[in-house]
């Protein structure tokens, strides 16, 4: 064996040492009810965030593991947050525009008063 055949041995080796502890991390993380996250990934492998997102066999498993995970709707759930505050004010606002048409009216009759009065 050559130099080179050494060295892609060595890089494959090391790679497949990387995949393995995200794998494991991964796992880690689903059997004790952790949130995942890349971030928390890094943090707890070591290994960069583009690891996580360009190797293909991991970011398969980890997409996985996040449809799997429980919870994972938090866009669904902070947008119906957001909806219900929304209709909220929405109906405040609605509430205030027909006050504010109810004394409007009011003060355009007492106007017409005041000008009659005046004349």
């Amino acid at each position: 064996m050559n130099k080179y055949d050494n060295m892609v041995t060595s890089v494959k080796k090391k790679s497949a040492e990387k995949v393995k502890i995200a794998k494991d991390a991964i796992l880690y993380m689903l059997e004790n009810n952790q949130h995942i996250t890349v971030c928390g990934l890094v943090e707890l492998t070591g290994l960069s965030r583009g690891f996580f997102y360009n190797n293909q066999e991991v970011k398969e498993i980890l997409n996985r593991a996040l449809d799997s995970q429980p919870g994972n709707d938090c866009m669904d759930r902070r947008s119906a947050i957001i909806d219900a505050a929304m209709s909220k004010q929405l109906e405040t606002l609605g509430i205030q525009c027909a006050r504010l048409k109810e004394e409007n009216k009011k003060l355009q009759t007492e106007i017409v008063v005041l000008r009659g009065r005046e004349f």
